[in-house]
Order: structure tokens, then C-alpha cells, then sequence
């Protein structure tokens, strides 16, 4: 019998390859757990609930916040950013605007993706999770602070009141970042473009975010404020995070999605919607299809999804499940959750963001 050729073992070697990373791949999917059960509660209700468990003690997963790839404020099917991100497990992420027809849909919660804060919210609750995988659950308030020194001048602080997000009051200050995307989308106003950690430009409206720095935008009463930064001066800021606590793990939080209301905190039922700001009725009383994100016990990761219960049955629900945290997620069309290959609820719409789950070798 003739030897293969050189070509030949290559190929062979390849599919041998390519055999032991879908094994691996398999493996991975493997370790995660799609539960599909009843749950009834003492308070009235029977739910059918699909539940994936992910084993984040274990390392062997990373959670990411996905953003639509154009940027903050616009959208792309979860099919899509699930395929781009390589993802194990996935399930939608914050409320957003989704009737917006003729702009932006910017997203209403805090978002923190590498590290970095993309996106101040002014309503609800976050998840978050530190680089070593522990999940944090609480409220998170951010003040955007900042310094400018113009040229032969002594730094003066200066401070915005939103990030990555379109100016809807007529008296507004908001910083946008590339995490914005190519522009900032911003409809009037004057903005301060800063490249390299200096004004390079002041223009009306709106204009290009440098890949190397940001754009202020005075909307306004602020308006005037642009003054304060001549071409030339050197501008920093920093987003502060203030938990509602005591709790560090916040300070090390490196990927979060923000939603709420919160529903279960250190093992105890707490959905208070209109603490967090929350005044539509979907949230405070509606039933409807409903997603949701816990972490039991065991540091297992929850991802739920259910039709036909209030939020403050999800909660319930939650609890039955082992949840000693959970935060509601947004809801209806935007309903997405995924894991080991299978789409086990599928939206109806595109998303603003998402949480995913990859193994730790694609990070």
C-alpha cells in the first residue's frame, strides 16, 4: 500500500485537529446546564421556565457585555453578536429604546464592558462581575468628573451628566466615547472634540468621536461652558462608581449589564420597582414573557427565561430556583437566551446589548 503524500498527512492532520477542538468545543457546551421545568408558587401561579446553569466557579467561563457592533444606541440581531463573540451561553441585556423609529435606541442602565463604563443609566440595577468571575448585585451610581487646563492656565473641574447616550433635556451635558461609535450622534449643541488629551476642535452639533479621545457635547444653558475649553487644553475625566454599599468588589467589576428591579438580594426577596425608577406598568404589574439573570449558592450563573409572570413572580420564581441573587432583565420581544448551540428563546427584535458566556480560551 503506497504512503500518503505530503499534502495528504496535512489534510489528515487537520481534520484530526479540527476532530479534537469539536470535542473540546462539546465538552465546554457540555458543562452547561439547560433546565426546562414547572414552577409553582405559593402565591399563586404555575410557570414553565428554561433555566441554563453556568459553572463560573469552575473558570472555565468568561462573562461578556456585548454592545451592537455600531455602537452604543444601535442595535444587531443576537444571532449576530452571539456568532462574533464565539459565545457558549447568551441572554439579552438592558431595556432600551426599541419604538425609537427615527433614532437612536439607546439603552436606559448602566453598561460596563473590559473594564471600562460605555454607558450611565439613570433607572434600576446591575450585575456585575469582577475578573476573577464573582458576581456583584446592587445599585450603581456614576458621577462623571473631570479636569480642564487651558494653556497657561491652572486646571479647572468640569462634569457631565450622562455617557455614551443622546441629549434629551434641553439643558445637558454628555460625553461620548468610540464605544459610541464612529460618530456622537448628538443633534445640537456645542462639542468639544479632544484627541490625545486635547481640544482639537469645538463645532456645532455633531461630529466624529477620535478613536484616541471623546467629544463633550454643552447642550443648552450648558452651552456656554465651551468656552471653558479653548483648542489646545488638556481635558481628562474619569466616571466615579458609588455603590449603594460598602461592597469593593464593585471597584473591580470588569463586565456589568444593567436592568432591574433587583428581586433577590443575599438570599431574600426585595422587587421594589419604584425605588429603582421604575413607573410603567410592564414593569410594576404586567405579566408577560419575562428573562432574568441569579447566581445560587454555589456561584452557578442563572440565566431564566419564562412567559406569562409579573416581575414579581420572576422573583418568586428566582428564589424556588436557589437564586441568593437575580436582577430582571428587559423583556417581550427583546426575550433572547442561547446556550450549547440552541436557541432556546428567540427575539423578536434586534438588541441594544447582551450578556454572553465564552470559554476562557477566547477571551
Amino acid at each position: 500500500m503506497p504512503h500518503p503524500s505530503y499534502s495528504s498527512r496535512l489534510i489528515l492532520l487537520a481534520v484530526a485537529v479540527a476532530m479534537i477542538l469539536a470535542g473540546s468545543m462539546l465538552s465546554h457546551a457540555d458543562s452547561v446546564h439547560i433546565e426546562s421545568t414547572k414552577i409553582t408558587l405559593q402565591q399563586g401561579g404555575s410557570f414553565a421556565v428554561t433555566v441554563v446553569h453556568i459553572p463560573l466557579t469552575s473558570g472555565e467561563f468568561i462573562p461578556k457585555l456585548v454592545n451592537a457592533k455600531s455602537g452604543v444606541g444601535r442595535t444587531e440581531p443576537f444571532q449576530s453578536m452571539l456568532a462574533r463573540t464565539h459565545a457558549v451561553c447568551g441572554i439579552n441585556g438592558s431595556f432600551f429604546d426599541a419604538y425609537n423609529v427615527s433614532g437612536d435606541k439607546d439603552p436606559g442602565m448602566t453598561l460596563i464592558t473590559g473594564g471600562e463604563i460605555v454607558h450611565k443609566g439613570g433607572t434600576g440595577s446591575v450585575c456585575g462581575f469582577t475578573a476573577q468571575g464573582e458576581a456583584v448585585f446592587g445599585k450603581l451610581d456614576l458621577a462623571i468628573r473631570g479636569t480642564v487646563a487651558a494653556p497657561g492656565r491652572r486646571p479647572k473641574p468640569w462634569y457631565a451628566y450622562w455617557l455614551n447616550r443622546t441629549p434629551t433635556s434641553p439643558d445637558n451635558i454628555v460625553v461620548c466615547t468610540p464605544a459610541r461609535g464612529t460618530h456622537a450622534r448628538v443633534p445640537d449643541g456645542i462639542s468639544v472634540v479632544v484627541k490625545n488629551g486635547a481640544v482639537v476642535r469645538v463645532v456645532p452639533g455633531d461630529t466624529a468621536i477620535p478613536e484616541t479621545g471623546f467629544v463633550i457635547n454643552f447642550r443648552g444653558d450648558s452651552a456656554p461652558q465651551a468656552a471653558n475649553f479653548p483648542l489646545g487644553a488638556v481635558v481628562t475625566f474619569s466616571v466615579i462608581r458609588k455603590p449603594d454599599n460598602d461592597d469593593l468588589r464593585w471597584q473591580q467589576v470588569v463586565e456589568a449589564v444593567g436592568a432591574g428591579p433587583l428581586l433577590v438580594r443575599d438570599g431574600q426577596y426585595v422587587n421594589n420597582p419604584e425605588s429603582e425608577g421604575f413607573t410603567s406598568p410592564k414593569i410594576l404589574s404586567a405579566a408577560g414573557r419575562r428573562c432574568a439573570i441569579g447566581i445560587n449558592r454555589k456561584g452557578d450563573a442563572l440565566l431564566l427565561c419564562t412567559s406569562g409572570a409579573t416581575v414579581a413572580q420572576v422573583g418568586r420564581i428566582m428564589l424556588k430556583l436557589g437564586a441568593v441573587q437575580a436582577l430582571n432583565l428587559d423583556g417581550g420581544a427583546s426575550s433572547g437566551l442561547f446556550a450549547s448551540g440552541r436557541m432556546l428563546c428567540e427575539p423578536g427584535r434586534e438588541l441594544s446589548n447582551a450578556l454572553v458566556f465564552v470559554h476562557k480560551g477566547q477571551r
